[in-house]
Formats: C-alpha cells, structure tokens, sequence
C-alpha cells in the first residue's frame, strides 16, 4: 500500500471487523491489518485483554486458519473499498 490510512484491528475476530466495516471507512481508514491467523496460546484463563496481546505471537499450530479466508471473502471487504 503506497497511501492510506491502516486500522490496525489486533486482537479483532473476522466477524468484528466484518460488522463495523462501513464506521472504519467513515473514520477513513483505507486499509485494515489483522492479528496472526493461526491458533495461539490461550493462557491466564482465556483472558483476551489487550494487557495480554503477546499471547497472539506465540502459535501453537504452524497452519493458517484457511477457513476464516472464507469469511473475509465472502465479506465483500472490497465492496467498502478497503483493503
């Protein structure tokens, strides 16, 4: 991407991205950038706080999460005119 704006949606599900797609355009974003898509450590009790976001780097699968590529596409993303 040579400009634009990128919401950086760590730590976001497919589906909160995909429900709020239309307020990240409007705030002008252009592009969104995900966490990792592969399985991570769950640790202290499943606490997803931010305070815990390291937990995304460390993979205990070494397999994308080839199915939530189908719900970005069927999430016409580019329809909003994001990337």
């Amino acid at each position: 991407m040579k400009e634009g704006t990128v919401l950086h949606a760590w730590c976001w599900s497919f589906n909160t991205i995909k429900d709020n797609m239309q307020a990240i355009k409007d705030a002008g974003y252009t592009s969104v950038q995900t966490s990792p898509i592969n399985q991570v450590v769950v640790g202290n009790g499943g606490n997803k706080s931010l305070k815990n976001w390291y937990y995304q780097y460390q993979p205990t699968l070494h397999t994308i999460g080839n199915y939530q590529f189908d719900l970005v596409k069927s999430g016409n993303y580019n329809k909003d005119g994001l990337k």
